[in-house]
């Protein structure tokens, strides 16, 4: 965990100084809905939660480096009665890379996910992976998009993997200050 706290504080201080230089990093927001997968499909219904993701453009190239913090819930059943009486609560942390291929886009995020509800029974850090397919719409000034994005999460834990599949629609909105044009 030592390793993956300074691989993440490395990444952050990198993001903020390729921030600096142009194109402009762009900051998105948006809730997340899905339903869980794997060993997650039998003790839970469905899953909601929150994103917020930061894109570092690399040069002028289509390729952006990305950090991600959200949370996500995964509802109990109302009739489940297995050993699990809990919802899950996760924060998971990520790093990653998204490949624009004009307003389309692939993303593929790995880190780590958090559990914060004392009630759960499964480890309190475990591995995430997330791959991610997605659209951006652009506005006029090319300075705020809605993102759209399908993605699949998959927590690692000792006996299976705690996934979801989840659609997340974000505002996205770049960091770039505007300039001034003087009128004559």
């Amino acid at each position: 965990m030592k390793f993956f706290l300074l691989s993440l504080i490395i990444f952050i201080s990198a993001t903020a100084a390729l921030a600096q230089t142009e194109p402009a990093p762009w900051a998105s927001f948006g809730p997340e809905i899905g339903i869980p997968t794997g060993q997650a499909a039998n003790p839970y219904s469905i899953t909601a939660g929150a994103s917020f993701k930061l894109e570092v453009p690399v040069a002028k190239s289509q390729f952006n480096f990305m950090a991600t913090v959200g949370y996500n819930s995964f509802v109990l059943k109302g009739a489940y009665t297995g050993a699990s009486t809990h919802d899950a609560a996760f924060i998971p942390v990520e790093a990653g890379g998204r490949l624009y291929f004009s307003h389309m886009y692939i993303e593929g995020d790995i880190g780590g996910s958090f559990n914060i509800n004392p009630g759960y029974a499964g480890p309190k850090f475990a591995f995430v992976y997330s791959p991610v397919i997605g659209f951006s719409t652009p506005s006029k000034d090319h300075r705020r998009s809605l993102d759209f994005g399908i993605k699949y999460e998959g927590r690692v834990e000792p006996g299976g993997t705690v996934g979801q599949v989840a659609v997340r629609v974000a505002f996205r909105v770049s960091t770039k200050k505007r300039e001034v044009v003087k009128q004559k």
